[in-house]
């Protein structure tokens, strides 16, 4: 079943209807086919602003925003856009999810195999705030593969993703405890480590004490 937007949303925003900052439908299909990605972000935080007041987007919005914004390199445009993608209605009327979706998922997945690691961290710490299973169980491989990624910050970031994942849909990733305690014994960073151990204690609390005793154990020795 389709979730409300209540529940999807963890951004509280002030917005007045019919104030002079309102755009047309008209205006917005135009500022998101605009060279400029300024007009793509006013138009993309305009969309937000009116779903987020129960306002419905005009006809078609999903699409204008995939085909005009959604390839972006522009880092602003794409924090905006993964707003978007966490309050945006998913289903259809039938409860099903929409066609576009599969489009959506597409640029996720290729945003968490970027060459930039803030574009793949920033991707990850969305995934934390999706609650749509059926985005989230293909994009599952190239999570993982991310806690192996040479900067710190990505590998944070993965940890915390699959910890999020498992909490609430743990048959997607059913072998994430074992995983993370691989992670903790390869990990360096202390910031990564605190956040696998975290995840590892509160999912298999039994597995982060024998990890804890090998660990004592190889400094005795």
């Amino acid at each position: 079943m389709a979730a409300n937007i209540e529940d999807n949303c963890t951004v509280l925003v002030s917005y007045n209807k019919g104030g002079s900052g309102t755009l047309s439908a008209d205006e917005l299909r135009a500022k998101m086919e605009s060279a400029d990605d300024k007009d793509k972000i006013a138009a993309i935080k305009t969309l937000i602003l009116m779903m987020v007041n129960g306002e419905k987007p005009f006809a078609g919005a999903m699409m204008h925003v995939i085909r005009f914004c959604i390839n972006t390199r522009n880092k602003q445009l794409k924090k905006i856009l993964y707003v978007f993608w966490e309050i945006v209605q998913k289903y259809d009327n039938n409860g099903k999810l929409k066609t576009e979706m599969i489009l959506v998922c597409n640029a996720i997945r290729n945003d968490l195999v970027s060459p930039n690691e803030f574009v793949r961290g920033s991707t990850l710490r969305f995934l934390c705030r999706l609650n749509e299973p059926e985005l989230i169980e293909p994009l599952v491989p190239a999570i993982k593969d991310n806690l192996e990624h040479r900067v710190a910050y990505v590998r944070r970031n993965a940890v915390l993703c699959i910890y999020s994942i498992y909490k609430t849909y743990p048959d997607l990733v059913p072998d994430a405890p074992e995983d993370v305690e691989n992670f903790l014994k390869a990990e360096s960073d202390i910031s990564a480590r605190r956040n696998g151990f975290l995840m590892l204690f509160n999912t298999d609390s039994a597995r982060a004490m024998n990890f804890l005793a090998e660990k004592e154990d190889s400094r005795s020795e």
